[in-house]
């Protein structure tokens, strides 16, 4: 039996669509796995950010305490409010200056606090330390923000806790702020999500690096921390709409040899409704991350969501199933076609196997026979062609000139005769013959090949058409390239904005409390006089006061005005292109005073130096961009996280050239990648916010606005040096 070559073909199509279906789950396993993981370390690095942020506020309540030898109750709730604490740091319940009492000061102690008016005028009459009872000492919440809610802890004696006992002594002893679970599970009835941490304030003149007693102690600034909302601020809009975790106050190495209730006990956070404990049946897709506390290790266990299956599991499986459907079935269709006529074909061996030009046989001008192609290119039926004159189907215009070819004939097989045919339902198309003798049923006939123009001179259409629209598209890709370098401009703007408003918060927050602390002062001392109370002694503890006070105001609001203006001088100029005269020099410094901010988060050591001055005539923009984008692409690049490293930039000149040399004692760029780092989008931390526009920036500066030349050594493992020479003819006499 004869198999037929139709049957064969589906059979293969159907297979090679399920081979297909089996390479897309593939490549979607491998999607999910990479998506998932990319989202559960967005979520390491948020979590970790975020908690850290809310921890180091309790250094500035530690910081209000080292500005002064006594902060009184209202200078404390003026920091707070100062702060905006309540505010930006939402995961913060509240904020508690805890005072370190002895037994023979308690008396005394509480005394003071209820007659303390700073903040009520009627003090707090009531105060006392509480549980009751005689102890060698006393650690006592004296001072908490925002009162209103946490009023029940004035006066607590933290000590006599049993979860802060161990905090307590192993946090005065090693200076270090220490993790302590929930003890207000009374006041609060979803106290899962509560935690607190204690970090110590030492008494004056305590080297906190020394061994250390408990008499040098202060007492400690205790912040509770409310984890639903620390963890609520945290940018994971979009990575929990695919990613679930659970967040435990143990460090677990695995969950699944857990048991559900010490899993339970130690959970402080889900994304779970109803605090529901899940372990994923899916063992290549869940993660285990970990995030120090204050000395305290928290597990993170990552799963994926429903949503984040779905999307891979699915993507592209039904599409190619239909396609592949769809292709065999049309397969299938023209196969069967082709073995319907395969009898028809045989009649036209002697014309060829062509299926694209149209061939027909003629002897005197008469038609002798056609093949199916030119049967469907002219729309006739097979019996209208045999017996026609030849010329029937050519315009009349292009008759006489037709006539003239076909009495001389063709010359040889290549020549060609372009002519206009008309179409049975009236459509003049362009065609092109070409013809030669051959012997037909035994006496010597013409063999004409007609080949149908119509789409040759719609691709010749199309192709002006495209070619316009590519140099349109041309066009508008070098203006959005401007756009990406200009956006790439404003991105490192942004970062010097986001360094420099957390660089001034130090200055000015220290700045408000000591006005604070010197209103206060200028208010008691003006009341003694006005009372005729005035002491020499409370006069000359005033001066000294407000000397101190004013010189750390000033001292503070000029470092924060120094910020201000360096950053205004380099901002304005790097959005700006104007021209002017500057020093070059101590333009350079400037900018990297600007760039303190993001260098303060680094191991990494600026060294600049110049030989002489640099007065010059140019966009002073372009050295900030070009010393910004070096700065930050050493950051991002040559240095590993927390890495010590060394930048140095030297500025010289000589009789032609201006020179700036930039080197770092990094990683190194390896020989590979060094001949692309002026390409645009060319990077290696694309991953970590890198877009491959830094470098490139600096190479167009420098060629296009300065004239000059750039060029790159670097070896791995020793670090890179850029190499910019500028004429000084431009600098100085072309732009004025």
């Amino acid at each position: 039996m004869k198999i037929r070559l139709s049957y064969i073909a589906i059979i293969a199509s159907i297979l090679v669509t399920f081979v297909a279906l089996n390479f897309i789950n593939n490549i979607n396993k491998v999607n999910l796995k990479n998506e998932f993981f990319n989202r559960a370390r967005d979520i390491s690095e948020e979590l970790k950010h975020n908690v850290k942020v809310h921890v180091e506020q309790l250094y500035a309540g530690k910081a209000l305490f080292g500005s002064s030898d006594y902060v009184s109750r209202g200078e404390w709730e003026s920091f707070y409010y100062s702060m905006q604490l309540q505010k930006r740091y939402p995961g913060i319940k509240s904020f508690a200056f805890v005072r370190f009492v002895n037994n023979a000061e308690k008396n005394e102690f509480i005394n003071r606090v209820r007659t303390e008016k700073s903040t009520i005028a009627t003090g707090y009459p009531d105060f006392t330390i509480f549980p009751e009872g005689e102890r060698e000492n006393y650690f006592v919440i004296d001072y908490v923000d925002p009162w209103v809610g946490n009023e029940y802890k004035h006066g607590f004696d933290i000590k006599t806790n049993k979860e802060y006992i161990e905090a307590i002594n192993e946090s005065w002893k090693s200076g270090k702020p220490q993790y302590i679970k929930n003890i207000w599970s009374k006041h609060d009835a979803n106290s899962l999500n509560h935690f607190c941490i204690l970090l110590p304030i030492y008494n004056k003149g305590v080297d906190e690096k020394a061994q250390k007693s408990i008499n040098d102690l202060y007492g400690f600034i205790d912040g509770e921390f409310v984890v639903s909302t620390l963890f609520r601020e945290v940018n994971l809009l979009r990575v929990n709409k695919m990613i679930d975790f659970q967040v435990f106050n143990e460090d677990f190495h695995t969950i699944d040899n857990e048991s559900i209730d010490r899993l339970k006990q130690s959970l402080i956070y889900t994304t779970f409704p109803n605090k529901e404990i899940k372990i994923s049946k899916r063992k290549k897709l869940q993660h285990i991350l970990k995030i120090d506390v204050a000395g305290k290790q928290w597990t993170i266990y990552v799963t994926p969501k429903k949503e984040l299956l779905e999307k891979h599991e699915n993507q592209y499986v039904q599409i190619v199933f239909l396609l592949g459907m769809v292709i065999s079935l049309l397969l299938f269709g023209m196969l069967k076609y082709y073995e319907s006529h395969i009898e028809s074909e045989e009649r036209f061996r002697l014309l060829g196997e062509s299926t694209f030009e149209g061939i027909l046989i003629h002897d005197k001008g008469k038609i002798l026979d056609v093949n199916n192609s030119l049967v469907r290119m002219f729309g006739y039926d097979y019996s209208e062609y045999i017996g026609r004159s030849s010329l029937d189907m050519v315009v009349d215009e292009d008759k006489e000139q037709t006539m003239e070819n076909i009495k001389r004939g063709f010359r040889d097989d290549q020549e060609t005769h372009e002519v206009r045919c008309i179409k049975k339902d009236g459509t003049v198309i362009p065609v092109v013959l070409r013809g030669r003798d051959i012997l037909y049923k035994g006496k010597t006939a013409r063999v004409v090949a007609v080949y149908d123009l119509s789409e040759h001179k719609k691709l010749e259409e199309d192709l002006k058409k495209t070619n316009k629209e590519l140099n349109l598209a041309i066009n508008e890709l070098k203006e959005n390239q401007q756009q990406l370098i200009m956006a790439e401009k404003m991105a490192s703007l942004g970062q010097l904005v986001a360094g420099i408003s957390h660089e001034i918060n130090t200055p000015i927050g220290i700045g408000v409390t000591a006005s604070s602390y010197l209103r206060e002062n200028t208010k008691k001392i003006s009341k003694n006089l006005n009372e005729n109370k005035l002491k020499k002694s409370d006069l000359d503890k005033y001066f000294k006061d407000a000397n101190e006070g004013t010189e750390l105001i000033h001292n503070n609001l000029q470092r924060a005005a120094e910020l201000i203006r360096s950053f205004k001088m380099v901002s304005v100029d790097q959005t700006s292109e104007e021209i002017r005269d500057f020093e070059l020099k101590d333009y350079i410094e400037e900018t990297l005073r600007s760039l303190k901010p993001q260098l303060k988060r680094t191991h990494i050591t600026v060294d600049f130096n110049a030989e002489g001055l640099f007065y010059i005539h140019s966009v002073p923009g372009v050295f900030a961009q070009i010393i910004t984008n070096f700065v930050m692409n050493s950051i991002l690049h040559a240095f590993e996280k927390n890495e010590e490293g060394k930048i140095t930039i030297h500025l010289t000149k000589d009789e032609k050239n201006l020179k700036l040399d930039f080197h770092d004692n990094g990683k190194g760029i390896s020989k590979e990648n060094i001949k692309k780092i002026f390409e645009p989008f060319y990077t290696t931390r694309r991953n970590q916010g890198g877009t491959g526009l830094g470098l490139h920036i600096v190479f167009n500066i420098v060629f296009q606005t300065l004239g000059g030349t750039i060029r790159c050594e670097s070896e791995v493992g020793k670090g890179t040096t850029f190499h910019i020479s500028a004429p000084l003819k431009k600098l100085l006499k072309e732009h004025s």
